[in-house]
């Protein structure tokens, strides 16, 4: 089922621990700070990053912008998804940017 664009995504990939083995958690987050989609890999590389993008575009369909952490699988992946014509805008950012970032920081507050 396909739903409408979403015309900025925010990408970001997490080392997390789950049932006792560590692996990446990649999300894609749109501008309004929805998650569209999550995928849990073993490696970091440009395999998962293409695997990670067919999900999501096949879901999702193509945003107009693409938000990275600077890692060069993103861009490794997305040039063999766009065969050397790109079909997007891609910015880098700080993960503090992110809108899902901020939520799972604790705040400081003065006691």
């Amino acid at each position: 089922m396909r739903q409408h664009t979403h015309w900025r995504w925010h990408l970001d990939e997490v080392y997390v621990k789950i049932n006792g083995e560590m692996r990446y958690l990649w999300r894609a987050v749109d501008h309004e700070g929805e998650v569209l989609e999550a995928l849990v890999t073993k490696t970091r590389d440009k395999a998962a990053a293409l695997k990670f993008f067919k999900k999501a575009l096949k879901r999702h369909g193509r945003p107009k912008a693409i938000v990275t952490d600077g890692l060069r699988s993103y861009g490794a992946a997305l040039r063999d998804l766009g065969q050397g014509r790109p079909w997007f805008e891609m910015h880098s950012a700080v993960a503090l940017s992110m809108p899902s970032a901020g939520l799972a920081r604790p705040s400081l507050s003065a006691r």
